[in-house]
C-alpha cells in the first residue's frame, strides 16, 4: 500500500459518492454503512448507521450519495442517481459516536511551536478503508492540537487559615492553645476561619479531629447572650430610664429578641439585645 501524506489523508475524506455501476446484483449493506461513515467523516463525525451490513439495497446504476437531512447526522438521506434522475431514495437513522476536530487551517491556526515541525511519516495500516481514514485523522488532527502543559496558578494557590492542633469532642470550649495558623487550600477559604478571635471561646458542634481545617459547621453558633448570661434589663419610660439584674433565658443576637427573667420581681419579660449584655425591654408588658 502507498504511503499518504496527511493532506491526502485528509482529502480523502471528502471522498461522498461510490460509483456503484458494478453492483449489478444489488447493493450490500457493509457498502451502504461505508458511504454514510465517510461522508460523516468529511465533517469530523464517528456514525454507525442503524442498517444491517448484510442487507442488500435495489441495485444503483450511476452514482450513489449520502447527506445528514436538515445538516444533523440524526438521520441520514440516501439517493440513488442515474442518467434518468433519481431512482430510489431511503432515510437510514444514524448514531453519533464520537467527534473529530476540526482540521481547517483558516478556522483552526496551528500553534506556534508546531508550525514549522515536519509531519511525521505516514506508515501502513491494515483493516478497512473506514478505519484507516479514522486512525490517519485521529493522528493528524494529534499532531496538529497537542495539549501544551500550563500550570494552574489558582490550583496550587494557598491562603492564611486555622487548624485544630489536638482532638476535641463535642461541646467542648476551644482555647487558643487548641489551634493554630497554617497555609490552606484557597478553594476552602470562604469555608474556615483566618481570625482566632472568631473561634477562642466558642464551642465545638461535634467531635473533630487534629490538623482539621475550622469550618463554621464545626462550631456551635456564636450568640452575643447565651442562655443563663447575667444581664441589665432597661426599661424606658419617657425621659426616665429604668435599670435592673436579670437572666437570660433564651440565646440571641445583637439586635434580635430575647427572654429576660428580673431577678427582682422574677417576672419573664420580652426584650431586644443591646451592646454589653443589655435588654431593653418593650413597655406594656403585664
Amino acid at each position: 500500500m502507498k504511503s499518504f501524506s496527511l493532506g491526502s489523508a485528509a482529502l480523502l475524506v471528502s471522498f461522498s459518492f461510490i460509483n456503484c455501476s458494478a453492483a449489478q446484483g444489488g447493493i450490500k449493506g457493509s457498502n451502504l454503512v461505508s458511504l454514510i461513515q465517510e461522508t460523516a467523516l468529511k465533517q469530523g463525525l464517528h456514525v454507525v448507521p442503524q442498517t444491517s451490513k448484510i442487507k442488500i439495497w435495489p441495485a444503483c446504476y450511476g452514482k450513489l450519495s449520502a447527506q445528514p437531512i436538515k445538516t444533523r447526522w440524526d438521520a441520514v438521506a440516501v439517493e440513488c442517481w442515474d442518467e434518468r434522475g433519481k431512482a430510489w431514495n431511503a432515510v437510514i437513522r444514524t448514531k453519533i459516536v464520537g467527534k473529530l476536530r476540526s482540521l481547517n487551517p483558516q478556522t483552526d491556526p496551528l500553534p506556534p511551536k508546531l508550525l514549522d515541525k515536519p509531519s511525521p511519516p505516514v506508515q501502513e495500516e491494515n483493516g478497512s478503508r473506514y478505519q484507516r481514514l479514522v486512525d490517519r485523522l485521529n493522528r493528524a488532527s494529534h499532531d496538529r492540537y497537542k495539549p501544551q502543559k500550563y500550570a494552574d496558578q489558582g490550583r496550587n494557590k494557598t491562603v492564611r487559615g486555622l487548624k485544630f492542633r489536638i482532638p476535641l469532642k463535642a461541646n467542648t470550649v476551644i482555647r487558643e492553645t487548641d489551634i493554630y495558623f497554617t497555609n490552606i487550600p484557597a478553594s476552602a477559604a470562604q469555608l474556615s476561619f483566618n481570625d482566632k478571635e472568631d473561634v477562642i471561646g466558642r464551642k465545638t458542634r461535634s467531635h473533630v479531629a487534629a490538623n482539621l481545617v475550622i469550618a463554621p459547621r464545626h462550631l456551635h453558633t456564636r450568640w452575643d447572650v447565651y442562655k443563663g448570661d447575667r444581664l441589665t434589663i432597661i426599661n424606658s419610660l419617657g425621659p426616665i430610664e429604668i435599670s435592673a439584674g436579670g437572666m437570660a433565658m433564651s440565646h440571641g443576637q445583637i439586635g434580635g429578641r430575647i427572654s429576660v427573667r428580673n431577678s427582682v420581681s422574677g417576672r419573664i419579660l420580652t426584650g431586644i439585645v443591646e451592646k454589653r449584655k443589655k435588654v431593653r425591654i418593650f413597655s406594656k408588658q403585664r
